[in-house]
């Protein structure tokens, strides 16, 4: 039991806190026009490894420091989910409020709120002039609810 009032183990993030590059903005460092692309991996806390069952479904808000948000499900199944973060809200990144062109910035701050499963998350950050860099997604508080991970 991860968290709640008989927690065996630390409960999941109330909120998870990702500071990143905007997709599609121009990387200020090697100043060479390329773009960077963030990669978020949302895995959900609740997960029954014995009997191989999928998480339960949950869902998250997302709100940028722009004041933009958007709500989508998370964490699908027992395995963790992958996707650029101007897919998010859109399947057309250059419309996304997590692309560099509507935000108007190169960087900003986006709140994951999960409602439902709690889900842990690491980002990577593609600079397509330069390589790739993984950094872990801070996080506020403990979630009440207790999450559950079942093991063989």
């Amino acid at each position: 039991m991860l968290g709640g009032p008989e927690a065996e183990y630390n409960g999941c993030p109330n909120f998870l806190i990702l500071n990143h590059f905007f997709d599609g903005a121009e990387d200020p460092v090697t100043d060479d026009g390329a773009p960077i692309l963030t990669i978020l991996e949302l895995v959900p806390c609740t997960t029954d490894f014995l009997r191989q069952i999928r998480a339960r479904r949950s869902s998250s808000t997302w709100s940028t420091t722009s004041s933009s948000s958007a709500s989508r499900p998370a964490g699908r199944s027992s395995a963790s989910s992958s996707q650029l973060i101007s897919n998010i809200d859109t399947t057309q990144n250059e419309r996304s409020i997590f692309s560099a062109g509507v935000s108007g910035t190169l960087t900003g701050q986006t709140r994951i709120n999960p409602i439902g499963s709690g889900v842990l998350a690491v980002a990577h950050e593609i600079h397509l002039s330069s390589g790739l860099a993984d950094f872990n997604v801070h996080f506020q508080g403990d979630r009440a609810d207790p999450d559950f991970i079942i093991l063989p």
